[in-house]
């Protein structure tokens, strides 16, 4: 469903009119990271949105178990990002999750009411953590993670948590489930390392290392759980599947519905694209290699802790190796033949050799999310007349709209959020994506506007002002 939202803005007059066409659109991030021997939490920005982090104030540190009087982290290894900005971050040696949101705009999540432990071993569900390893939010506004055992089963499992009493935290009875284990399920997962979310289905993807298979979970029944008969099954597994698979401690989806494996063992990065929609990528054809290290134009290992996928279909790494150090990797395929193989398509985003800031064992990586801007097809305004502008995102997802009216040309510095195209002088709108993900704006170009300009806007989630750089779309008139 979509909300129809009329706004109309003045500025400064000019007699005449004016021809606009929509500027191609530009996605800009910045990437959160854990470092596994810091009680930090670490923000990559790349300023000058040149697709390196370089410049000096690149690197912030979002939080500082010790700034924040809090002893919680020890081993931060995976970050998920909630529908309002949250972040939450596992830790495998504390056994938690923290839950952290830079809120009043001081660019860290250090104050009080910023930071808390989302779930522990102290929860009132009686769920007992010994790994809690990779996490991942689902659509529902839940925290779905594995638990990978220091011994036999059922030590290993899946669970899900949600904040039933909206607390801010999970620990209360009955907010932690767990939704499969090797004892009671169909398969003994052993040694899960992988964990993805089928963004089409809502499926769970699980990746176990002992043996190398990835299985997929589906609630047929909407029970909450995935033991009924048929609710997992193999999506993928050697020597059934090819290329054969030896460590798969990464599982992601691009928003084709690809799937991108990270294989540490085999140094390779899998894409797999199921053809036949069978429900699984054994067959003929539908895996191949994405990326390895003999292959990519800058010969970095492939082993990498965590991948991420943006909605171009880039995948980011994180690397730490004696050989090359901490490293964060971009692999796009730019000649659109299904692999990132060719020269300039592998680049290195962050070198913690060369900083900025200071890493030691890079060991997790996510995008910092935000709505989407899209100007319909077509969208060709005249001054005056009407412009479309749709936001995308998440449903119930907050947002606000930022407005900017510039001369052609012109760049400015909003630091620390980046390197901007635009001015944002004024703030909107403020809303929520509605149920189906967008809402669809309608503004009124006034007459009178002097030529050439641009008129850009800026999408925000996560603080009063933005606490993440989104995309922007611009309308240049002429």
């Amino acid at each position: 469903m979509r909300s129809q939202i009329a706004i109309a803005f003045v500025v400064a007059a000019w007699t005449g009119s004016s021809q606009a066409q929509v500027l191609p659109h530009v996605s800009t991030y910045d990437i959160a990271v854990c470092d596994s021997d810091t009680t930090q939490l670490l923000r990559l920005i790349d300023t000058d949105q040149n697709g390196t982090v370089t410049e000096p104030n690149g690197f912030k540190v979002m939080f500082d178990a010790a700034v924040a009087g809090s002893v919680a982290l020890q081993s931060p290894c995976s970050i998920a990002f909630d529908r309002g900005g949250w972040q939450y971050t596992s830790d495998f040696s504390a056994d938690l999750v923290m839950r952290t949101l830079d809120q009043n705009g001081d660019g860290d999540a250090n104050d009080a009411g910023e930071w808390s432990v989302f779930i522990d071993n102290g929860n009132a569900s009686g769920v007992t953590f010994t790994s809690a390893l990779v996490i991942r939010a689902d659509a529902q506004g839940g925290i779905v993670g594995i638990n990978s055992g220091t011994s036999a089963s059922p030590l290993d499992f899946v669970w899900r948590a949600f904040d039933l009493n909206q607390d801010g935290d999970a620990l209360d009875l009955a907010e932690i489930t767990i939704v499969y284990d090797s004892v009671a399920g169909a398969f003994n997962i052993a040694v899960p390392f992988g964990l993805g979310i089928d963004p089409a289905t809502g499926d769970l993807l699980v990746a176990d290392v002992n043996p190398d298979v990835v299985y997929r979970m589906h609630d047929a029944n909407q029970d909450g759980d995935y033991y009924d008969a048929g609710e997992t099954t193999i999506a993928y597994n050697s020597p059934v599947g090819s290329p054969a698979i030896k460590n798969v401690n990464a599982v992601q989806f691009a928003a084709d519905g690809a799937l991108f494996l990270n294989d540490a063992t085999s140094d390779f990065i899998l894409r797999g694209v199921d053809a036949n929609a069978d429900g699984d990528w054994n067959d003929a054809g539908e895996m191949a290699i994405f990326a390895d290290k003999t292959g990519n134009s800058i010969g970095v290992p492939a082993n990498h802790f965590g991948i991420e996928v943006d909605e171009l279909g880039r995948v980011f790494a994180v690397e730490n190796t004696t050989a090359v150090g901490d490293l964060v990797v971009r692999y796009a395929d730019l000649n659109g033949d299904f692999d990132a193989q060719d020269p300039g398509e592998v680049i290195k985003v962050y070198e913690g050799a060369a900083g900025p800031g200071t890493v030691s064992t890079l060991r997790n990586i996510a995008l910092m999310p935000s709505p989407r801007l899209e100007a319909p097809a077509g969208n060709v305004v005249a001054s005056p007349g009407l412009l479309q502008l749709e936001v995308h995102g998440s449903e119930s997802s907050p947002y606000q709209l930022l407005f900017g009216f510039v001369p052609l040309g012109f760049n400015a510095s909003v630091a620390p959020y980046g390197y901007l195209s635009y001015v944002p002088f004024a703030t909107l709108w403020s809303g929520t994506i509605s149920v189906g993900g967008v809402d669809s704006l309608t503004f009124s170009i006034p007459s009178g506007l002097p030529t050439p300009f641009s008129i850009s806007f800026s999408a925000a989630v996560g603080g009063p002002f933005r606490t993440y750089l989104t995309n922007e779309q611009s309308i240049l008139f002429q």
